[in-house]
């Protein structure tokens, strides 16, 4: 155990007895709890740049390199005189067959296809005369007519997405003359009828459909056709002011007023699937100090702004809150009415159909639009200026640089020129 009073003034000391002496004093102080940490004293002031100190001896010399490369072959030396020609030697047995070779490079791409045929479309909504509705499509059949019903025009609805484009069915690709004044059909799977003798005379009467064929087998996707024109369609149906409705084409025709009336009400549609995230905006990435004074704002897009000599007045009142508007009146649900036709379902009650739908073939999908141009940029307060300003950093530019040269392992002195250069400069980031 450790004790106090040895070694005695004057005695001489033996080196067992005086480590046993330090390492029973090294346990006591180890075994001595830590109190509590106060808090931080003030920083001191930065005391005197330390003198330079003297280089280092020189190292021991490191070990020998590893051996290096083979240098590279020497040049070939030119060819002796050619020998006489031996005997012709007898034929070897046959080769074993060789490895088959490597797959060919991928071949251009094809030229673009034709334009695909405009799909079937409605080309016109039409009063029979009784107040129903008649839609003709571009085929010439028609659908009705139909008892419409009508509240207030709702907001247009979000768009749906995309759906994938259908199977393209077969179908005549040209009529060609075979060079004898005879027709030739050529159909979409390369399969061709014909020759025909044509003549023409009063048309017969429509012949029943023939039964369908079965479907052929997949064919290799071309390449993409360019997207077909968009068909008229019904773009609103909004009321005429007396209960009636109207229909607008997207041609900027009109038809009706037509004397609507609403069935019973249907059941609730599915959920529609979740739009794609609209793209991030530009907004305030950072507000600084150019170091004079003024005020420089960065944008999330890169683009900087200033500098701006900053100042701000009294804020004024706020504003009273504005009332509620009414809730416009949109589609609530599109369902099935049981019977293949579809009923619209509005916000306030009202509903529509059922209609009988028909559509074309699926366009293809239409190019991506381009970027749209940048807006311009939104306009900052100076009370919001202010505030931005006091969230950021001061300017450090008058902290100078820390030139010491730190030995191995550090001296005292080098860390604490080190940490009063740390506070230095936290001291100076700081916007009292």
């Amino acid at each position: 155990p450790f004790n106090p009073n040895v070694p005695i003034n004057g005695a001489i000391v033996d080196a067992d007895l005086l480590r046993s002496q330090f390492t029973s004093l090294k346990s006591l102080i180890d075994a001595v709890p830590p109190g509590t940490q106060g808090p931080p004293g003030p920083a001191g002031p930065q005391g005197p740049a330390g003198a330079q100190g003297l280089p280092g001896a020189t190292g021991p010399a490191g070990p020998a390199g590893a051996q290096g490369a083979q240098g590279i072959q020497g040049v070939t030396g030119a060819a002796g005189p050619a020998g006489p020609a031996g005997a012709q030697g007898a034929t070897g047995p046959k080769g074993d067959k060789g490895d088959k070779g490597n797959k060919g490079d991928k071949g251009d791409k094809g030229d673009t296809g034709d334009q695909g045929p405009e799909g079937n479309h409605v080309v016109n909504v039409a009063d029979n005369g009784s107040g129903q509705a008649i839609i003709e499509m571009s085929d010439a059949t028609t659908y009705g007519p139909f008892t419409v019903a009508s509240g207030p025009a709702g907001a247009d609805g979000a768009p749906g997405p995309q759906g994938d484009p259908g199977t393209e069915g077969r179908h005549v690709t040209d009529v060609y003359d075979s060079g004898d004044g005879r027709a030739i059909v050529a159909m979409s799977d390369g399969t061709t009828y014909g020759p025909f003798t044509v003549a023409s005379g009063p048309a017969g009467p429509q012949g029943d459909p023939g039964p369908e064929g079965a479907v052929g087998p997949q064919g290799d996707a071309g390449p993409a056709g360019e997207p077909g024109s968009e068909g008229r369609h019904v773009t609103n149906v909004y009321d005429s002011g007396d209960g009636r409705a109207i229909i607008e084409m997207s041609d900027g025709s009109s038809y009706g007023p037509f004397t609507v009336a609403s069935g019973p009400q249907g059941d609730q549609g599915s959920q529609g699937d979740q739009g794609e995230p609209g793209g991030d905006g530009v907004g305030i990435a950072d507000v600084r100090d150019n170091g004079d004074g003024r005020v420089v704002i960065e944008l999330t897009n890169g683009s900087t702004y200033g500098p701006f000599d900053a100042a701000s007045g009294p804020a004024g009142a706020d504003g009273t809150n504005g009332e509620p508007g009414a809730d416009g009146v949109g589609v609530a649900s599109v369902h099935d009415s049981g019977d293949g036709r579809v009923v619209i379902e509005l916000t306030d009650g009202n509903s529509y159909g059922p209609f009988t739908l028909a559509s074309g073939p699926q366009g293809e999908q239409g190019p991506q639009g381009d970027q749209g141009a940048q807006g311009d940029p939104g306009e900052v307060s100076a009370q919001q200026l202010s505030d931005a300003i006091a969230g950021t950093a001061n300017n450090p530019s008058g902290v100078d640089t820390l030139d010491i040269s730190v030995s191995d392992p550090p001296t005292q002195s080098e860390v604490q020129s080190v940490v009063d250069k740390l506070n230095e400069l936290i001291n100076a980031l700081k916007r009292v």
